[in-house]
């Protein structure tokens, strides 16, 4: 549980957001109060999390996310949300790509190598692709020990804000919930949603990594839980140390360094380049998170008939997604080479726009699956449902859905400051509009599924009916996709396999235990 509880918090890579990112978010927001809006996200995760652990207790045999918006809304919504969450994905893993290429190719301008960012990109998307096509019990591991990695670099620069706070001390202005509504919250909450994209991770990791419903969502509570302290916390001591009002002031002046310096005015060159080597290598278990994320939802997608069945390709016993890795690795070195070619930085062009259409996607996502499942317990005939019964689990999948469509519509509205482009210009429709296509393009492949293989819309439906007991069809069916309840809530049918017949010299067997054929 501990180890896919790190791969939830190895995701998003809480010192990469510590290092640049609370302070890129101050000064593109202006918004003071970032911890009170880390906590809020958090609660609203938390709430997530209940809801779609609630409803995979309802049907242990999803995929993934998108198999609840299947089941509350029909196939072809699920096939919409599949399609959300391809975007999302590969787009969050080329952001963090472009964000390693700012990283490392700072400091060799600053040391005279005249080095281009794709020249470091193309190679780090080389060792991830590698990585990618290990076991999940290798990779699993590697984020793990990044995980484990980060923890003192984030511990020394708390340490450092505490002991060496900015002029007006340890204050906690940042607190205060007006500080809040001292910017743009659109804005804010643009890049703070990237902060928890991925934390479905435990859920969609489950069956390759072999652990049970309740380890998964043990999990993810336990990540999700991790991530808030961690953000909360160093999030309100960066506004301790750059002395609380000043916060957003200073974030302008210095967006990308401004934790490093103080740290190296703190403890010295040596530890601010410890710090820095830490939160790379972060980054790059990131990348490797959400590479695994895609090429995984682009094997189990495929194989629910979204992709061609090329992607469904699995390799060995451990079931590595193996042409959803090499997918992955080919897109990302392409979409890169593009942004090279015309001229991108790094940050500013790769970073915000690709990580802009993630969180709109993923955000997107989200409202969809728990309206979802909302519909799907209302329909549902199930007397209760865990602790606080489907009551309880249908308010927490509407307050999630309502919530999380909220700051999607303010992402929407105020994406100009998050992207630091101008008011309606191009990419502010843009991107919102691609993340709408790639929905809609899931609901049209529903329907060509629907005419060349039925059967997998009712299974993704979870309409299928069960054959007739007895029959060829019921000995040789395919049971994945089948479930206890229909989309209307009316119980289907279980099927129920042949008895295994006992094994060769097994108690039972016709032939005597202790008789051989060939005595």
């Amino acid at each position: 549980m501990l180890v896919l509880a790190a791969v939830v918090v190895a995701v998003p890579a809480p010192i990469t957001l510590l290092s640049g990112g609370v302070s890129s978010i101050g000064a593109a927001s202006g918004v003071l109060g970032l911890p009170l809006l880390y906590g809020a996200l958090g609660v609203i995760m938390l709430v997530s999390a209940a809801a779609w652990s609630a409803a995979s207790r309802q049907i242990p045999d999803a995929n993934g996310l998108y198999t609840f918006a299947g089941r509350g809304l029909g196939a072809a919504v699920g096939y919409g949300v599949a399609a959300l969450g391809a975007v999302a994905y590969t787009s969050m893993t080329i952001a963090n790509v472009g964000l390693i290429g700012e990283e490392i190719i700072a400091p060799l301008h600053e040391a005279g190598v005249g080095a281009e960012w794709w020249m470091i990109a193309v190679p780090v998307v080389a060792l991830i692709g590698f990585l990618g096509t290990t076991s999940f019990r290798v990779r699993a591991i590697v984020l793990a020990a990044i995980v484990v990695i980060q923890l003192p670099g984030i511990f020394l620069f708390d340490l450092s804000a505490l002991t060496k706070p900015g002029p007006e001390g340890v204050t906690t202005e940042a607190l205060d919930p007006t500080s809040v509504f001292s910017g743009s919250i659109g804005a804010a909450v643009g890049f703070l949603a990237l902060t928890y994209v991925g934390v479905e991770a435990g859920r969609v990791f489950q069956n390759e990594s072999n652990a049970g419903r309740r380890v998964a969502s043990k999990a993810t509570y336990l990540g999700i839980l991790g991530l808030v302290a961690l953000y909360v916390t160093s999030t309100w001591l960066v506004t301790v140390v750059t002395g609380g009002e000043d916060f957003v002031v200073e974030a302008k002046d210095n967006p990308i360094f401004l934790v490093p310096d103080s740290i190296e005015a703190n403890f010295g060159v040596g530890a601010a380049n410890a710090f820095f080597l830490i939160t790379t290598i972060s980054t790059i278990g990131a990348t490797l998170a959400f590479h695994s994320l895609a090429a995984r939802h682009l094997q189990v997608t495929a194989a629910d008939g979204l992709l061609p069945a090329w992607f469904a390709k699995e390799h060995g016993p451990r079931r590595v997604p193996l042409h959803g890795s090499w997918a992955m690795s080919g897109l990302s070195i392409v979409v890169l080479l593009a942004f090279a070619v015309g001229g991108a930085e790094p940050y500013q062009d790769v970073f915000l726009i690709m990580s802009h259409l993630g969180a709109l996607s993923s955000v997107l996502m989200f409202v969809v699956v728990f309206f979802a499942i909302a519909v799907y317990f209302l329909r549902s005939d199930s007397e209760s449902d865990g602790f606080f019964g489907w009551e309880g689990v249908l308010i927490a999948a509407l307050t999630a859905g309502v919530a999380l469509a909220s700051l999607l519509v303010l992402t929407v509205a105020e994406s100009d400051a998050r992207l630091g482009v101008e008011p309606l210009s191009v990419l502010t429709w843009l991107l919102p509009l691609l993340a709408v296509l790639a929905f809609v393009g899931g609901l049209v492949r529903a329907q060509v599924v629907r005419s060349s293989r039925p059967e997998l819309v009712e299974r993704l439906a979870g309409t299928r009916k069960a054959p007739a007991p007895g029959t060829e069809e019921w000995i040789d069916a395919d049971t994945s996709g089948w479930s206890v309840g229909g989309s209307d809530g009316a119980a289907l049918p279980t099927w129920q396999a042949p008895p295994a017949q006992p094994g060769y010299g097994q108690p039972g067997h016709p032939v005597k235990e202790n008789h051989h054929p060939y005595r």
